[in-house]
């Protein structure tokens, strides 16, 4: 099948591209197969890197804490398409945005909110060109996004995708307000362990045995903040949990808080599942207590 796109001219392929997909498709219809045909058609060169296509379907707000916690593990000049898109076939845009260290290709639904908080964003345009001649209103994985990732990974130019576009469609920020004794935020992530992750990070352990908050969800500038481990207690609901630095700091079957690969705090079951076993859920209050007995 020859693939017909709105620009025919082919430019040079860069040397060993990445691409990378992140959607909601799952893997039991041919949707992701479909789009690998399409990017390795045009850029037969092209690695391409699933990072996961078991979104919930049309959770947007998990696919952009997903994006969040992986781009700074890829490497640079990854191009990373997003498809987790309810609004196919509306007027909301297909987007290219280009950060220092990669490009992000997506719906412009908010999802790439989290991501565009915490990184500079140098360029924006909307997806006009380089991109399938038939466009369908149900399918732009395969007729939108996955051509114009595989010629940028060719060697077209940014600029040339389409026209600038100047702001991009925001989600609202997680929950997040830092007081003088506690620290409150909300759940946004529950993983296929049952652990409760919430908008309380980046936490990271020093070599004091001390917490350093930098607070992902909150305006610039943000504001480092020290804290003692030993003193805090996290509350979802009734519920009360001690900090752990392991999953095996307590027992099998045990509860514990902790702080997880991504730097959110997290409330977890060691062997077990935490959002079941309490029955917490996306959108529940987490307090942090700092200086707790």
């Amino acid at each position: 099948m020859n693939i017909m796109v709105n620009n025919v001219e082919k430019p040079k392929p860069q040397d060993v591209p990445i691409i990378a997909l992140l959607t909601d498709f799952g893997i039991q219809d041919s949707y992701v197969g479909v789009m690998k045909a399409v990017i390795w058609s045009i850029c037969p060169t092209a690695q391409i890197l699933d990072l996961t296509h078991h979104i919930p379907p049309q959770n947007v707000k998990r696919a952009a804490y997903v994006l969040m916690t992986a781009l700074d593990y890829l490497p640079p000049q990854t191009i990373v398409v997003v498809v987790v898109d309810p609004g196919v076939g509306s007027t909301r845009r297909p987007v290219a945005v280009k950060l220092r260290h990669c490009t992000l290709i997506a719906p412009d639904n908010g999802v790439l909110s989290y991501v565009t908080h915490q990184h500079p964003v140098q360029k924006i345009v909307q997806l006009q060109q380089y991109i399938l001649q038939d466009v369908s209103n149900t399918f732009h994985g395969r007729d939108i996004f996955s051509p114009a990732a595989a010629h940028l990974a060719r060697g077209v130019s940014f600029d040339e995708l389409g026209p600038p576009v100047e702001r991009l469609e925001q989600l609202p920020m997680p929950s997040l307000q830092i007081h003088a004794d506690y620290i409150e935020g909300e759940v946004i992530d529950i993983d296929r362990f049952g652990n409760v992750i919430t908008s309380i990070g980046r936490l990271t352990w020093n070599t004091d045995d001390l917490l350093v908050l930098e607070p992902r969800f909150l305006p610039p500038p943000v504001q480092k903040m020290r804290i003692q481990p030993e003193r805090c207690k996290v509350m979802i609901g009734e519920h009360t949990f001690n900090l752990s630095v392991t999953y095996s700091g307590v027992s099998i079957g045990q509860p514990l808080a902790l702080i997880n690969s991504a730097g959110q705090l997290e409330v977890a079951v060691n062997n077990g599942n935490a959002a079941a076993t309490f029955g917490f859920a996306v959108g529940d209050a987490v307090i942090l207590k700092l200086n707790e007995s």
